[in-house]
């Protein structure tokens, strides 16, 4: 498991549009492997998000961000470089 960054986030429900405005700017862990049409586990460590990973692809490769599309979310994720 590696370490990410929250760095946009927009929930599809419309009557609770900030619903996961909390998380935003947070670290969290989760599985390097992502499957499209599986769960997939944000772990912000008192807290976890369990979500079915509808689609996912790179924004900018030198940053390593990449945009997730859940069942409940879309976001923009930012990996975490721990080296140095």
């Amino acid at each position: 498991m590696h370490e990410y960054i929250v760095k946009e986030i927009s929930s599809y429900n419309l009557k609770k549009p900030t619903l996961y405005d909390k998380y935003l700017n947070k670290n969290f862990k989760m599985n390097d492997k992502l499957v499209v049409g599986k769960d997939v586990v944000l772990d912000f460590g008192n807290e976890r998000l369990k979500v079915k990973l509808e689609s996912i692809y790179k924004t900018n490769d030198t940053e390593k961000e990449f945009c997730i599309s859940t069942s409940k979310f879309c976001a923009i994720i930012k990996a975490i470089n721990k080296e140095g």
